[in-house]
């Protein structure tokens, strides 16, 4: 081995080192950008529901604060996931949702997915127990 061929590998394993570090700084700031982003998407909905609700204070508890701030959420869906949302209530199978409004079956999972997340609950019990709140009938 020429010298010059170790003076080549002594400066390569430094520069290597410092590319992977540049890299996993940037891994963690891209991270970063997209979490505050996340996080402006949910202040931004919060901040449509109180402009919906100006006047009501949802922090007392009462029933009609609790039910204003369903319609609130409700509102947030968007047609496509009120539809699935009032199909899942009914006892509907995502097969069956699907079908009936001429979709695939992961699109359905995913509409619930987003429905459960917008309206912070965790089953379709849930769901329907909210849209009998608002006075939804859910059919089955």
């Amino acid at each position: 081995m020429a010298l010059h061929d170790l003076s080549a590998a002594i400066w390569f394993v430094p520069a290597l080192l410092v590319l992977v570090v540049a890299v996993l700084l940037w891994a963690a700031f891209r991270a970063r950008v997209r979490s505050s982003r996340r996080d402006s998407r949910h202040k931004a909905r919060y901040q449509t529901i109180a402009t919906i609700l100006p006047n009501t204070r949802m922090d007392r508890g009462s029933p009609r604060a609790v039910v204003n701030e369903k319609a609130a959420r409700w509102q947030t869906l968007t047609l496509r996931e009120r539809q699935v949302a009032e199909l899942a209530a009914a006892g509907k199978q995502n097969v069956e949702i699907a079908q009936a409004l001429h979709l695939s079956p992961s699109t359905i999972s995913s509409h619930l997915k987003n429905i459960y997340r917008k309206l912070d609950i965790h089953s379709r019990r849930e769901l329907a127990n909210h849209l009998q709140a608002l006075g939804h009938e859910a059919e089955r």
